[in-house]
């Protein structure tokens, strides 16, 4: 083997291990985010089920509320009072929610 020929052999050899390096680099470093994102998505996954348990309990509560308020009416008149009272505290707070949402934009501009 000549001497040429082992230099090409040398530096085939080093061009191949940087570049086996640096794939191995980047394979590892796409690992590294790649279990990050998964972490992160987990992450707002259990917030996204805790966020529904939380409704399921309100809505829940407020439906039994509703049948308990019903039961204790005394008549026909008493239980529309009573489904006037809760629609009236469901558009009091669909209301603030609109007014909140709507004025947000104005306010942050105004800041």
């Amino acid at each position: 083997m000549t001497d040429d020929t082992k230099k090409a052999f040398e530096k085939g050899e080093r061009f191949t291990r940087e570049a086996l390096d640096k794939g191995t680099a980047t394979a590892e470093q796409a690992a590294r985010q790649a279990e990050q994102s998964y972490s992160n998505a987990a992450g707002g996954i259990a917030d996204l089920n805790t966020k529904m348990m939380e409704m399921a309990q309100a809505n829940t509560m407020a439906g039994l509320e509703l049948i308990r308020d019903l039961s204790a009416a005394k008549g026909p008149t008493e239980a529309f009072e009573v489904l006037l009272a809760i629609q009236s505290q469901e558009l009091a707070s669909l209301g603030q929610k609109v007014f909140s949402s709507s004025a947000g934009p104005f306010t942050r501009r105004a800041a």
